[in-house]
């Protein structure tokens, strides 16, 4: 693996994100469809959708088509992934299937070029707004012992790339990422998640 490569996985490894709406965590198992697309004019075009065990769940699909029709994908751009199938998971609601809030496509932080030189790590916590599967109203506190400013604004910039499954309501998110140089090294002592007002 290439030192860049590397770099890369060590922040694909060092994220973590949680909703703060709750996403059925404490309900039945969700289903889990998963589903393969292309892009054309940043809209999923040939959509194949496989539900497994609740594939003959007619709504269930229905909820999973509409989701991705619903996705206009911003363009790609270097260091975007877009997972190979993406897999939604959905919970069973009284009223028919809802989706969990969940990245469907998401670009990596550039790792700062003078960070990299000079072997600075950082841990970077964030919290957005997601609405219509968009993020918005997004803000960023990192710890870093040098050029924190350069994290932020890189972890800035990738959030506003990814895209969510679409929800009913407004979700507020928290994100954290940690910028390590090379494996094993020592981190700072992550911050406080900043304090985000809220948009309207």
């Amino acid at each position: 693996m290439s030192a860049l490569a590397a770099l890369f996985a060590a922040l694909a490894l060092g994220g973590a994100q949680e909703a703060e709406a709750a996403n059925g965590d404490d309900a039945a198992e969700p289903a889990e469809c998963a589903v393969w697309f292309s892009l054309s004019n940043h809209r999923a075009r040939n959509v194949r959708i496989d539900c497994g065990e609740h594939d003959g769940d007619a709504a269930l699909r229905a909820e999973a088509e509409r989701q991705m029709n619903l996705f206009r994908f911003r363009p790609m751009r270097d260091g975007e992934r877009r997972p190979t199938p993406v897999r939604l998971l959905f919970d069973r609601l009284d009223d028919g299937w809802r989706a969990r809030l969940a990245p469907v496509m998401s670009m990596e932080p550039r790792y700062p070029g003078h960070a990299v030189a000079g072997g600075h790590s950082a841990v970077c916590v964030s919290e957005f707004q997601v609405r219509e599967g968009r993020t918005r109203n997004i803000c960023v506190t990192c710890a870093a012992v040098r050029r924190h400013g350069e994290f932020e604004a890189a972890m800035r910039h990738a959030i506003e790339g990814w895209t969510y499954t679409h929800a009913d309501d407004d979700r507020r998110v928290r994100n954290r990422m940690d910028f390590s140089p090379f494996e094993g090294a020592p981190l700072p002592e992550a911050p406080p998640y900043p304090a985000c007002p809220e948009a309207g």
